[in-house]
């Protein structure tokens, strides 16, 4: 191939850069739920700190959820500091959206002297994970050391414990999940959840860290990967990078976690060469694996070794014509006021080359957007259930549509004279029917065991439903229940 000067390799990386750069960011709510192409849904915790509450899986033509009460959290201890800490948004809508829209921007948060933030991505297309991205940045004169840790809860709990968490494949070929791997594959041993892929580091070599601990077990709903000793120098940044999926079999939840644990373009898109430099538990200099270093490669994502352009643009041939794939070729995207870079340029689950309203969001299946709330009926529920029955065998309530829509159902306790609740009444139970579905539907809540204390008799709960429709419009109804 021909030697490129110095200055070919700049401008070839400016233009890339232009060309991959997203819509300008706006303040967006930190709570969207986000699909991606298996399809898979990635419902945000109402916690605002980038956790996944709940995850639906429907690649086998059957949607299966419940995987995840919170998963994904983020929590820094910094040596000397004020203890653990874990990482939460400063307001429902003070975040913003980049990759078109797929990728969750939340703010910046400073904890014992670090600047802390997260971005948390999916793509609209190819195979189907969720990416958390979290930054630590000193912007002090000394050093700082600190422990990072990620976590979540499986939602795998049983009555009796324990939970019935399965751990059934990990890297390094056994059932046990460890120090020595990168990745693991966990469901709820036949129960019915979706199979989840658990991927926390780069499965080769070159990463500056691996987790120190990993809690990862059968019988344990709650899952840690913590990184002990991290040393940020003045001005520095330290970044850490983790991935999940959901599968519908556990040959498939395998398959998929040795595909995303060797990195390449897919799992790196859309990260920039400084942010592939500050991870420390992945391999971050060479997005796509081709030994040619992202800050000067023509085409980042896509391997090509020989970095060939024909045509001399400064865009690589591996990435040009179609970029994303999206059915679409660069130029008609051009002509239609499309991003070329992304598959789905207003990050409506819809690719471009699909949708009818190609710049302008929604979710209905031309991509055009619906502004129609769903009508919805809520019958056949206790209105006075007995407190034993709501324990053991939840709330049943049959829920009509006029539209397919999805349904989320709460049991939901006054913060009043609750003295641990705090900013708002106390969500005690709680459960998503996540696949669009047109009419009458039978749906069950249960609160969990925890609140066992402040659901007596006589307490009086608002029991909610919620009706999306797939273009994202609710309609929400509150009935008054006693427990008995």
């Amino acid at each position: 191939m021909p030697h490129r000067s110095p200055a070919a390799a700049l401008a070839a990386v400016a233009a890339l850069a232009l060309l991959l750069a997203a819509a300008p960011a706006s303040a967006a709510p930190c709570r969207p739920a986000l699909f991606d192409a298996e399809p898979t849904l990635w419902d945000f915790h109402p916690a605002l700190d980038g956790a996944i509450f709940d995850g639906a899986h429907g690649a086998s033509g059957v949607w299966r959820d419940d995987a995840f009460d919170g998963y994904g959290q983020l929590t820094v201890d910094v040596a000397g500091g004020g203890g653990l800490t874990t990482y939460g948004s400063t307001g429902a809508d003070a975040c913003t959206r980049e990759e078109g829209g797929r990728e969750v921007v939340f703010p910046t948060v400073s904890i014992d002297g670090l600047q802390v933030s997260r971005k948390v991505y999916s793509p609209a297309a190819g195979p189907g994970f969720i990416r958390w991205l979290d930054v630590l940045h000193n912007p002090g004169s000394a050093p700082i050391s600190t422990a990072m840790r990620f976590t979540g809860n499986l939602g795998t709990d049983a009555a009796p414990d324990p939970p019935a968490t399965a751990v059934f494949a990990t890297s390094s070929g056994d059932a046990v999940a460890g120090p020595a791997d990168s990745w693991a594959a966990s469901d709820d041993g036949g129960g019915g959840d979706p199979q989840i892929v658990h991927v926390w580091d780069d499965a080769g070599p070159g990463a500056a860290d691996r987790a120190d601990v990993v809690t990862l077990a059968d019988g344990d709903e709650d899952v840690e990967m913590r990184y002990g000793g991290v040393t940020i120098a003045p001005g520095a940044t330290a970044a850490f990078m983790h991935l999940a999926a959901l599968r519908s079999t556990r040959a498939d939840a395998t398959a998929a976690a040795q595909m995303l644990s060797v990195g390449g373009g897919m799992v790196f898109f859309g990260l920039s060469p400084g942010e592939g430099a500050a991870l420390r538990n992945w391999s971050g200099l060479d997005f796509d694996r081709d030994g040619v270093a992202s800050e000067s490669d023509n085409c980042p994502y896509s391997g090509n070794p020989g970095q060939e352009d024909s045509n001399g643009d400064g865009i690589g041939d591996a990435c040009a014509g179609d970029i994303d794939g999206d059915g679409l070729s660069n130029e008609r995207e051009a002509l239609l006021g499309t991003n070329p870079a992304l598959a789905d340029t207003d990050g409506d689950s819809v690719p471009d080359g699909s949708d009818v309203c190609a710049v302008r969001a929604g979710l209905g299946v031309d991509g055009c957007a619906d502004t129609t709330r769903p009508l919805s009926t809520v019958s056949r529920y206790a209105r006075r259930p007995r407190r034993s029955r709501l324990f053991s065998r939840g709330l049943t309530a049959r829920v009509g549509c006029d539209e397919p829509c999805s349904v989320r159902v709460q049991l939901i306790r006054s913060s009043r004279g609750v003295r641990f609740s705090r900013g708002g009444d106390l969500i005690v139970g709680e459960r998503l029917q996540g696949q669009p579905q047109f009419g009458r539907r039978t749906v069950r809540v249960k609160p969990l065991r925890r609140f066992r204390r402040v659901l007596r008799r006589g307490t009086r709960l608002t029991f909610r439903v919620i009706v999306s429709d797939v273009s994202g419009n609710r309609r929400t109804l509150n009935r008054r229940i006693v427990v008995r």
